[in-house]
């Protein structure tokens, strides 16, 4: 019986803004919060999430 492979995976950076709480926002490419256009700053929170990569 051929074994199950675990999923593929990539690091990806998210940030949530600490004015409105919205995310996970990209954080490469989201410098202001789309909700209610906060600039990205030192109290929001940044995370690392893993994200499947599928092909």
């Amino acid at each position: 019986m051929p074994r199950a492979h675990a999923p593929r995976t990539r690091t990806k950076v998210v940030w949530f803004c600490h004015k409105c709480g919205n995310g996970p926002n990209n954080y490469s490419l989201d410098e202001y919060c789309p909700y209610c256009q906060k600039r990205r700053c030192h109290q929001c929170t940044v995370q690392e999430i893993q994200v499947r990569v599928d092909h």
